[in-house]
């Protein structure tokens, strides 16, 4: 009897040839090992401004240290520009967001008792602020849940780069590797949003006052330069080339070759300078008038490659993008049924009747649709997609408007302020 042929031991079964190619994301900051803190903790400070900013850090570890037992205080890092050697070596504490931002990891604690830890780290906000002119910033993590960080933004650069300064150097071991090309780009919009606020502020003073006063001139360059910088960060972001690190946005944006790059960088080389050594002198000669329609175009422009990007289309005006079907990434974790509460919690549960699409998108969307068209358009009467928008009635004016968003704009930071993991 003949012997049935087999198939040999190694034998493997021919895979199907695949039709399409998988898309492969660029990986753009090295995340599989957190970046070693740098020795200076600003980028061209001297050794009297870096003595200045150690002593700093040092009376603010000394204040936590006092107020958390140790048995509950795990680390004390230091996070943001100074983590990454890229802080301010004089820092203005006047101005808005100047400062230090720290995270305290805590350990075997139940809410009550970081109920308690959040009101101490409150009161050495503001005893920083008020006796030592710091300008600080604390958030809370549980050692527990650092294993179950969610993806964002904040996150994946905390992974990337920190310094820890009191506690367990590799606390941070525990969190997942989260790619900052991963990031939710819900998160980017939202940045840049928040950024883009600050131009309408300086819009309204300007129509307002007209010539600003020396104070307002300072504050008013101070945020155009924080805009250009997020600017260049959704820039990049667009392209999938994001990074934390402000020298190595400077490099990537130089070496990119766009339409109307050119001019962007004109002002991006001048808030990057800006960024690294605040210096008012700078802007002696600059009009405010100039320099804000030229930012406010830039920003425009830079959402709109970004939501190109992302949409995979390009939106052929601003009140076409202010419409609840052109999607915003904007989702928290409880859904549509969420959404639909947070609706009405703002603008009533008659609102699910009057604008039934915005109701079940978050109220943030509103927001990023409706910026675009105050920053474009301020003479004469809000367009219709605006007005549906922000719930306006039906012959209101650019700033009832205004007034409306940034209300709106409050009470979404009130609910939707981060909460200690």
């Amino acid at each position: 009897m003949l012997e049935q042929p087999g198939r040999p031991r190694d034998f493997k079964p021919r895979q199907p040839r695949r039709l399409w190619r998988r898309r492969v994301k660029l990986q753009i900051a090295p995340i599989m090992a957190a970046k070693p803190p740098p020795t200076r903790l600003s980028c061209c400070g001297s050794a009297a401004d870096e003595a200045r900013l150690a002593a700093d850090l040092t009376w603010i570890s000394s204040q936590v240290i006092a107020a958390i037992a140790p048995d509950h205080l795990r680390a004390l890092v230091l996070e943001g520009a100074y983590a990454r050697g890229e802080g301010v070596p004089v820092p203005n504490f006047t101005l808005e967001d100047d400062g230090y931002a720290l995270v305290v990891v805590v350990a075997a604690t139940d809410p009550e008792l970081r109920a308690i830890i959040q009101v101490r780290l409150d009161k050495i906000i503001h005893r920083a602020r008020d006796q030592q002119q710091i300008g600080l910033q604390l958030r809370m993590m549980r050692w527990e849940c650092l294993n179950q960080t969610s993806p964002s933004l904040l996150n994946s650069e905390l992974r990337w780069t920190h310094r820890v300064l009191i506690g367990d150097p590799n606390v941070f071991k525990r969190m997942p590797l989260l790619p900052l090309w991963r990031a939710p780009q819900g998160e980017i919009i939202h940045r840049l949003v928040s950024q883009g606020q600050r131009l309408l502020v300086n819009q309204q003073r300007l129509l307002a006052v007209g010539t600003p006063t020396d104070s307002e001139r300072e504050q008013m360059f101070d945020s155009l330069m924080r805009v250009l910088v997020e600017c260049g960060a959704v820039r990049l972001a667009a392209l999938g080339m994001y990074h934390p690190s402000l020298e190595i946005r400077k490099e990537r944006l130089e070496a990119l070759e766009e339409r109307h790059h050119a001019k962007f960088m004109a002002l991006y080389r001048v808030a990057h300078r800006y960024a690294l050594r605040p210096d008012m002198r700078l802007f002696e000669e600059a009009h405010p008038l100039d320099w804000q329609a030229r930012v406010i175009w830039l920003w425009l422009d830079s959402l709109r490659r970004f939501e190109t990007a992302r949409l995979g289309r390009a939106c052929p005006d601003w009140e076409h993008y202010c419409s609840a079907f052109v999607d915003k990434a904007q989702r928290d974790g409880g859904g549509v049924l969420h959404h639909l509460i947070a609706n009405a919690r703002h603008f009533g549960v008659l609102e699910w009747l009057r604008r039934p699409l915005w109701s079940l998108r978050h109220p943030r969307a509103r927001l990023i649709s409706s910026l675009p068209l105050l920053l474009s358009d301020h003479h004469g009467l809000p367009a219709p997609a605006l007005r549906h928008a922000l719930a306006l009635p039906a012959r209101s004016s650019w700033s009832q408007a205004v007034e409306r968003f940034h209300a709106l704009q409050n009470e979404l930071n009130e609910t939707y302020e981060p909460k200690p993991i």
